[in-house]
C-alpha cells in the first residue's frame, strides 16, 4: 500500500529538505539502487543482479479526506515480482535510487536519480553524511505503513509520523 499526499509535487523537494531528514536520529534510513525497465511487454526491475517482471494486481485507489481537507491518495495496488531471465529488446531503462526512512509506524520512500548537471549551492564536504543527496533529483515520494493491514483513517500514530516527515520536507501538516 502506498499513501500519497495530494498537492505536494515531488520535484519541489529541495536538497535542504532532504538533508533535514538526517537531523532526526531516531529515523532509520536505507539506500537501494535499481534499474527500472519499461517495454510494451511489461515492467521489469533489476535489483542486486536479479531480473524481476513486475505484475500489478488489485489496482485499487481511494481518496481519504481528513477534517482539515488534507487529502490522502491510498494506492492499494499489489505489485507481484516474478523472476525473469530476459527482457524485451525494445525497452527504456531508468536508473533509480530509492531512499527509505522508517519510524515505528510508517516508511517514507523517496525515489529519484542523480543528475550531474545539477549544481548544489551549499555543496557538502566529502565526509558529510548528507552528501548522498548531492545532485539527487526527486521524481516520486510516498508513505507505506510498516504493517500492511493498518488503515490510515483510524491511526493517529501513523498520521503523526507522516506529519514529522512532511514538516521536514515541505512544512505541510496533516491532522
Amino acid at each position: 500500500m502506498r499513501i500519497y499526499i495530494e498537492n505536494i509535487e515531488p520535484r519541489k523537494i529541495s536538497y535542504e529538505n532532504l538533508v533535514s531528514l538526517d537531523k532526526i536520529s531516531s529515523i532509520v534510513w536505507k539506500r537501494k539502487d535499481i534499474l527500472e525497465i519499461f517495454s510494451e511487454k511489461g515492467m521489469y526491475m533489476i535489483e542486486n543482479s536479479k531480473v524481476w517482471k513486475l505484475v500489478p494486481t488489485n489496482e485499487k485507489t481511494r481518496h481519504l479526506v481528513e477534517d482539515d481537507n488534507q487529502v490522502f491518495l491510498v494506492d492499494e495496488t499489489i505489485i507481484e515480482r516474478k523472476p525473469s531471465f530476459q527482457i524485451p529488446m525494445n525497452h527504456v531503462a531508468i536508473k533509480t535510487t530509492i531512499f527509505s526512512y522508517e519510524t515505528r509506524n510508517v516508511r517514507l520512500i523517496i525515489e529519484g536519480s542523480y543528475d550531474n548537471n545539477i549544481i548544489t549551492i551549499a555543496k557538502p564536504q566529502a565526509s558529510d553524511k548528507s552528501d548522498k543527496y548531492n545532485n539527487f533529483k526527486v521524481k516520486d515520494f510516498y508513505f507505506e505503513p510498516k504493517n500492511e493491514k493498518t488503515d490510515i483513517s483510524n491511526n493517529s500514530f501513523m498520521k503523526n509520523d507522516i506529519n514529522v516527515f512532511l514538516s521536514l520536507l515541505n512544512n505541510i501538516r496533516v491532522v
